[in-house]
Order: C-alpha cells, then structure tokens, then sequence
C-alpha cells in the first residue's frame, strides 16, 4: 500500500504495514509522507502506527513454514507442483514434495534478505535461487545443462 493511504489508516488509529521492494524504500516512503504538504498526518506521532518492511521478505513467508500456516491459496498450488515434480521423476523422490518445498521457500527467504542487503536485483536474486535449488532437487533422470 501506498504511504499516504498508510497514513489515512493511521490517522483513524488504524495500525498498516507498508511494504516496498526493500525495508529501506518502505521507510524512505513513510518518511516522504511525513515530510509532505500537504501534511499526510493529522499529527505526525500517528506514523508510529505503521510498521516497514520488504514486500519479498513478506511474500517469502506466504509458503509453509511451519506446516499449515501458509496461506492455502498460495501454498497449496506450489505444493501441487512440487509433488508432480516428484512423481514424474523432475524432482528428487528421496524427500517428500513438503520438504522440497520448505527449502524452496527457505533458499528464497534467504536469498532476498542477502539481494536486499547488497542491493542486488529481484531477477538476479530469482535466477541464482533457482540455479542452486535445481542443483539439489533434480531427479536422476534429468541432467543438468552445461554452460
């Protein structure tokens, strides 16, 4: 959500969490709507109701960790997949789709927090996770492309 609908919400005692590409830009952003004019707040102490963060580190924690705590909508289809994987060979058979996947998300978490600190692209961040998660979970009848 935008920073000065976060401070709407504020304004109406309403605690928001105001998430952007990285933590940092979540902050710059709720400090833009607190130095605006027109003023965003009716009293700038009211910004203390919002918290930042980074919408990928959020997103990150949408997929089963623990087990059952994802939301079904998003964790139940990724599992779907992971499970195919297994089945038809793609992925590794040895560990069950749920713990493919709880790594999946585990590499992603990581890597965002590691891309965020070195200001590192989503993109480049997305390849490097795949690369290194494919490099574990491929099945054996797969064999990696040679650069």
């Amino acid at each position: 959500m935008g920073s000065r609908i976060a401070a709407h919400l504020a304004n109406a005692q309403i605690p928001s969490l105001l998430l952007d590409v990285s933590a940092q830009a979540a902050r710059f952003g709720l400090d833009a709507a607190l130095k605006g004019r027109p003023a965003a707040f009716f009293v700038p102490e009211s910004a203390g109701l919002i918290a930042t963060g980074s919408k990928y580190i959020a997103l990150a924690y949408l997929w089963p960790k623990p087990a059952g705590a994802a939301d079904p909508q998003v964790s139940e289809p990724l599992l779907q997949l992971f499970r195919r994987g297994v089945e038809d060979g793609t992925l590794r058979s040895d560990l069950p789709a749920e713990t493919l996947l709880g790594s999946y998300a585990d590499l992603i978490e990581g890597s965002i927090i590691r891309s965020a600190r070195a200001h590192a692209g989503v993109e480049e961040t997305s390849a490097a996770v795949l690369s290194i998660f494919l490099s574990g979970a491929l099945g054996s009848r797969v064999t990696p492309a040679r650069a």
